[in-house]
């Protein structure tokens, strides 16, 4: 064993399979949409998110969490005239 290196304890984390925008991901399974944004890097302020068909509003962004098999689109909100 090597003394200048950590050993790294190896957790088992439970994972779901997601679709964003049509790709599949694999996601630990105690995310929530905001969590899955976070993750990929998704500027939260900026887009809308639909959850299997169906609109999920911002506010219950933290706290619905990633079902296996939810399809997500994500779309970027735009602004203007």
């Amino acid at each position: 064993m090597n003394p200048t290196k950590p050993v790294l304890e190896s957790k088992h984390v439970s994972t779901i399979t997601v679709s964003i925008n049509d790709l599949p991901h694999i996601i630990p399974e105690t995310l929530s949409i905001e969590g899955l944004l976070l993750a990929q890097n998704i500027a939260i302020n900026s887009v809308a998110v639909v959850c299997n068909s169906k609109v999920v509003t911002k506010g219950l962004w933290k706290e619905q969490a990633c079902v296996e098999g939810d399809s997500f689109e994500v779309f970027a909100v735009v602004a203007g005239g």
